[in-house]
């Protein structure tokens, strides 16, 4: 039995009191009830962090954001949230301009515990939580390549399937290699490695590792046996790397006859990145922008690209790369490639929370009565200060449509959204509706 587990990274919604919802299991990679969701959000004008729990139709106010003196903080900006821990991360902005503190809130208590040191910048928003689990490949990454044999004929094509971060400290890197019918057979492939990797136990038996003697192709490779068809291969390496950036991809052979072709696909880098990390939105006293990353285990910042717009929530996709909102416009920010792109617009004003949701191992989120693709890579929910609604905006558009109702819960600044496995409330107060 295979030891290693996947661990996963939960995004928030936006925070809104609607009807019960059926529960539903977690399904893998399936779509997710969004009755399985429950939400958290900062209520700006009470400063108290509130719960809303969609299957049961149930709300909670869980308390005022305080020290453990009894001090209330103000001017609390967002909330972000890495799945499986008791506290939620927010930015205490005490003196907006200049100085702000990073803060854990506890998801029991709302009790509040700075961070020990200020953060070096003043007026911090749209704080997201980007986990090394859900780095993916972003836009643009190759995902899928076409390999030709010796007669030059289109003849196998290598599929990135999955990254697995497992528990013991390793990642789990699998493709899916199958041959075409234009071509010959697939005697073997290749995945380029660096001198730094270390292949290890639970990696698809039947390979090498080293300089391959026919083609001088450094990396892992897998002899395929004749009949051969089409499979998964994981390479299990030996520390969490993460992935090729901006386009880039790792080498990839595969040789059909005589002659070998090769290509780039997505792939391990010798990098290994940080665990978690916070990043937030910056306006200084001049108004330009920054997008900043917070150590939670300081609570310094620093920047990590200057931004074109004026932003307000900030979410994070499954890929790593970052959404935010500006106005009506929807935007997505890669900090991998310090990139701004417009998703798209909306009749929606005035946007403070903005966050992704999933299901279980990063699955999408089943909203009745909204079209399944808009939610299939996890649904993204924000919150309108203008209107006081929750809205569901279509991440390849930016379009947004009011979510079901129009019941507000004030003017939230900040919103999480954990599963019911990962909640560790468990006592709620039934919500009344008007």
């Amino acid at each position: 039995m295979d030891h290693r587990k996947r661990t996963t990274t939960t995004m928030g919604l936006a925070l809104l009191f609607l009807p019960g919802l059926c529960l539903a299991q977690d399904g893998g990679s399936e779509l997710m009830d969004v009755g399985n969701l429950v939400m958290y959000g900062l209520e700006d004008s009470t400063h108290e962090l509130l719960r809303y729990d969609f299957g049961t139709d149930q709300a909670q106010t869980i308390g005022q954001v305080k020290l453990s003196d009894g001090s209330v903080l103000y001017e609390v900006e967002s909330l972000a949230h890495f799945a499986g821990q008791i506290n939620l991360y927010a930015v205490w902005n005490f003196e907006a301009d200049a100085r702000s503190r990073l803060v854990e809130i506890n998801m029991l208590t709302a009790e509040a515990t700075l961070l020990p040191l200020e953060t070096g910048f003043g007026n911090i928003e749209g704080l997201t939580a980007v986990s090394l689990l859900n780095r993916g490949p972003g836009p643009g990454d190759p995902t899928t390549v076409i390999l030709l044999d010796s007669n030059g004929e289109d003849a196998f094509e290598v599929s990135f399937v999955e990254v697995t971060y497992n528990d013991d400290g390793t990642s789990s890197w699998t493709y899916h290699v199958r041959e075409l019918a234009t071509g010959k057979d697939l005697s073997h492939w290749n995945l380029a490695l660096g001198d730094s990797h270390q292949v290890m136990s639970g990696t698809t038996d039947g390979y090498e590792v080293g300089i391959d003697g026919s083609t001088g192709f450094f990396g892992i490779k897998w002899d395929v046996t004749e009949g051969f068809a089409e499979g998964d291969f994981t390479i299990v390496l030996d520390k969490h790397y993460g992935g090729t950036e901006g386009g880039n991809g790792i080498g990839v052979l595969a040789k059909g006859g005589r002659l070998p072709d090769t290509s780039e696909i997505f792939g391990p880098t010798e990098n290994v990145p940080a665990q978690n990390t916070l990043y937030g939105i910056h306006a200084d006293s001049s108004g330009r922008m920054a997008l900043v990353s917070i150590d939670t285990a300081t609570g310094v910042a620093q920047q990590e690209m200057e931004l074109l717009h004026k932003y307000e929530g900030l979410a994070a996709a499954a890929d790593g790369t970052l959404v935010a909102v500006s106005n009506n416009q929807t935007w997505r920010i890669d900090p991998y490639s310090d990139t701004e792109s417009l998703l798209g617009s909306s009749a929606h004003y005035d946007i403070e929370a903005l966050e992704y949701a999933f299901g279980k191992d990063e699955a999408g989120v089943m909203v009745p009565g909204y079209d399944p693709d808009m939610t299939a890579d996890g649904a993204l929910f924000a919150f309108s200060d203008r209107s006081d609604q929750l809205l569901l905006i279509d991440p390849a558009t930016g379009m947004a449509s009011v979510y079901h109702c129009s019941h507000g819960a004030g003017n939230i600044e900040g919103i999480v959204f954990v599963t019911q496995s990962f909640d560790p409330t468990v006592h709620v107060a039934k919500v009344g509706f008007d």
